[in-house]
C-alpha cells in the first residue's frame, strides 16, 4: 500500500472526517473519502490525514510481498585475560603487617626493582613536604595513600617516563589486557589504583584487570632494570 499526506487547518472547515478539501483550497467538489481508509494522527490542529490506497496487482498474479528486515546481530570484542602473579613487592619481607592502601609504593616497588622500604621511606619522605591547602588536607603516606603529584615527582626522579593513553574525550583506548601494552616494567593507572605490569603479567596482590575489561590511563615506563634490580641512566 502507499500513503498521500494531507494536512486540515480547522475543523470547523471539514467536519465530516474522510471529506477532503479541494486543491485549491475551495470546499466546493470535494472527493470523499471512506472512513475505515482515513487515519488520523494523535496531534493538535492543524492535524495530518494519510489516505491508504491500495496498490494495482500484478499482472503475473504473483503475490506482492515486503522484503523482511535483516536480524540484528550482536558485536563482542574478546580480550584475552593479562595472566597475573601475586606479588606483595617485599611489602612482607620488610615487616610490614596488617592492610594497607600501598598500591602505589608496591607497584614502584614492583616495577623498578628497589626495595619496598627504600620506596617507602622516599614517598613519606616527599609527603612531609607538601603543603596543606583548603582542597588537600592531608599529606601524602605510603600507607594509606600517595598524590598523584608526589608519586609523578618520585618516578620521574628514578628515570620512569610517563605515557598518556587516554585524551579528554577521546574515550577508552587501552586497557588491562594482553597485547595493549608494550614490554618491559611499567607502573600502569587505572581507576584509583595503581598496579605493575612486567612484559605483559600484572604483579599485584589481586587482579585488578576486570577481565581485561578495565582502561589504562596510562604507564610509567622504567628505564632500565639489570637482574641485579633498578638502574637509571
Amino acid at each position: 500500500m502507499k500513503c498521500s499526506d494531507v494536512s486540515i487547518e480547522n475543523p470547523a472547515e471539514n467536519p465530516v472526517v474522510g471529506d477532503l478539501p479541494a486543491p485549491d483550497g475551495g470546499n466546493t467538489h470535494a472527493e470523499k473519502v471512506p472512513e475505515h481508509q482515513v487515519r488520523i494522527s494523535k496531534q493538535r490542529w492543524p492535524i495530518q490525514l494519510t489516505l491508504f490506497e491500495e496498490l494495482p496487482a500484478p499482472v503475473d498474479g504473483t503475490e506482492v510481498t515486503t522484503p523482511a528486515a535483516p536480524a540484528p546481530q550482536l558485536v563482542t570484542t574478546q580480550r584475552r585475560t593479562m595472566p597475573y602473579l601475586y606479588d606483595d613487592g617485599g611489602r612482607g619481607a620488610a615487616g610490614f603487617r596488617g592492610e594497607a592502601r600501598d598500591c602505589v609504593c608496591r607497584a614502584i616497588a614492583i616495577a623498578s626493582g628497589l626495595g619496598y622500604r627504600e620506596v617507602y621511606d622516599a614517598l613519606n619522605g616527599l609527603g612531609k613536604k607538601e603543603r596543606l591547602t583548603k582542597t588537600r588536607r592531608r599529606r601524602s603516606s605510603s600507607r594509606t595513600g600517595v598524590s598523584k603529584r608526589t608519586y609523578e615527582r618520585y618516578l620521574k626522579t628514578i628515570g620512569f617516563t610517563w605515557t598518556s593513553a587516554m585524551q579528554i574525550g577521546s574515550g577508552c583506548k587501552v586497557h588491562l589486557c594482553a597485547g595493549e601494552l608494550p614490554q618491559g616494567r611499567l607502573v600502569v593507572r587505572v581507576s584509583h589504583h595503581m598496579t605493575a605490569v612486567i612484559d605483559g603479567v600484572i604483579h599485584d596482590i589481586r587482579d585488578p584487570s576486570r577481565g581485561g575489561t578495565r582502561c589504562v590511563y596510562g604507564y610509567f615506563t622504567a628505564p632500565h632494570v639489570s637482574a641485579d634490580g633498578y638502574r637509571s641512566h
